[in-house]
């Protein structure tokens, strides 16, 4: 290990410590960087992962196919200088154990023209092969056809809102906006679980929320299943970013989602539900089965087609009482004495975990990524980490991969 890359004895404490390990919370000590990979991973950091980390952000390359001034990364277009080879890519596959989230990212995955062999090895070792893209490609309905085929479990689209002088903004090209259209509904034809992740920019397209929000619900509306998920980032200081005076901070973005919903989606209810989510990720990592997320920012369950609370809000706070005051028993009665939280709990564990196995049929999650709520100041760690090419082809470690920028409330 090379001098640049050695930890210091605070960060090796820190770095995948199972001591430390609490999953599913994202509070992320200093010393980490969702913009660099800064640690080669050892022995025991695999072993962790393998045993506790249900979710992997696969960083397979920094090139891309859009210059957007919003890049979280740096990512550059032609810029082969991070591509992971197909037989590191196995590599990493054999280590992280089995059954995990492995999602796809860059740069933007689909500039590589191997994505769908990639895709297929994911599936091959036994686990759930996911992309994050900018869904530019995806527009040819030939491209998803091959994605389907190859195995692809589901698609983040990033998808910032409906007006052309949104994405000559923020990504630098207003035409995208056509493009990411005929993406989603190629997705739909190929019933291709998709969870739609916008960007937030001040005075760009706060006034996206409520729009993005009933397109969603639309869809689902409509007899069609596919989007079951919808996440909102505040722009940040990370990356590239150069659009200096339009960044929005957490509790910024809480208060724009609350007041674009007319208070149907509130912060309490989503920090409640991330709560719970947490509480019973601390028992289910006791019993090695780790809990997969998709978001490491606050989420909220809904009814089918609506922005209802799926479970209302003080019964999941009462649950998290129970849990917080050593009422396992309670906890459980509670749980099996509520229909939906049955109905929740089955499909929990009949699809090992996967944030859709526990929404209702045609639901959506909808949430706030990468945002956290530390409650004490001890290090906490993520259900995802990031993992991608450094120096002399070694495997490199961030600590939650492409939710890990964001901001505390």
């Amino acid at each position: 290990m090379t001098e640049a890359i050695q930890r210091t004895e605070k960060e090796n404490e820190y770095l995948l410590h199972e001591k430390e390990f609490w999953l599913g919370d994202s509070y992320l000590p200093s010393p980490f960087s969702s913009q660099d990979f800064r640690f080669c991973l050892e022995k025991s950091d695999w072993e962790a992962i393998k045993r506790h980390i249900s979710s992997i952000m696969l960083y397979i390359t920094n090139d891309c196919n859009s210059s957007c001034s919003i890049c979280y990364r740096k990512s550059k277009i032609g810029d082969g200088s991070k591509e992971m080879s197909k037989e590191k890519i196995d590599e990493v596959l054999d280590k992280i154990g089995k059954n995990k989230r492995v999602t796809l990212i860059g740069g933007e995955p689909t500039v590589r023209e191997d994505i769908f062999e990639i895709i297929k090895m994911v599936k091959k070792k036994g686990h759930s092969p996911e992309i994050f893209t900018n869904g530019l490609k995806l527009s040819d309905i030939k491209y998803v056809k091959k994605l389907k085929e190859a195995g692809v479990n589901r698609v983040y689209l990033s998808f910032d809102g409906f007006r052309e002088e949104i994405y000559e903004k923020m990504r630098g090209d207003g035409s995208q906006i056509k493009a990411k259209l005929l993406a989603l509904r190629n997705l739909e034809a190929f019933e291709i679980n998709t969870v739609v992740s916008s960007v937030i920019a001040k005075d760009i397209n706060e006034d996206q929320i409520e729009p993005l929000i009933e397109f969603c619900l639309d869809s689902i509306r409509e007899g069609t299943s596919h989007i079951d998920g919808l996440l909102f980032y505040g722009l940040t200081n990370t990356g590239r970013c150069n659009l200096e005076g339009h960044q929005i901070s957490a509790k910024e973005l809480l208060k724009l989602m609350q007041k674009e919903t007319e208070g149907q989606v509130t912060s309490d209810y989503l920090m409640e539900t991330k709560k719970l989510a947490l509480n019973i990720s601390r028992i289910m990592n006791k019993l090695n089965l780790p809990l997969n997320f998709g978001t490491g920012g606050f989420i909220g369950i809904y009814e089918p087609g609506s922005i209802k609370p799926f479970v209302p809000f003080q019964k999941i706070k009462k649950l998290n009482k129970l849990i917080e005051g050593g009422k396992k028993l309670g906890f459980g009665l509670e749980v099996l004495k509520t229909k939906k939280l049955r109905r929740m709990l089955w499909k929990f564990l009949s699809g090992s975990g996967v944030i859709k196995s526990i929404t209702a049929p045609g639901a959506i999650f909808l949430g706030a990524g990468g945002i956290t709520s530390p409650s004490s100041h001890k290090p906490r760690m993520t259900g995802t980490v990031g993992l991608g090419q450094g120096p002399g082809n070694k495997i490199m470690v961030n600590s939650s991969g492409h939710d890990g920028s964001s901001e505390h409330t």
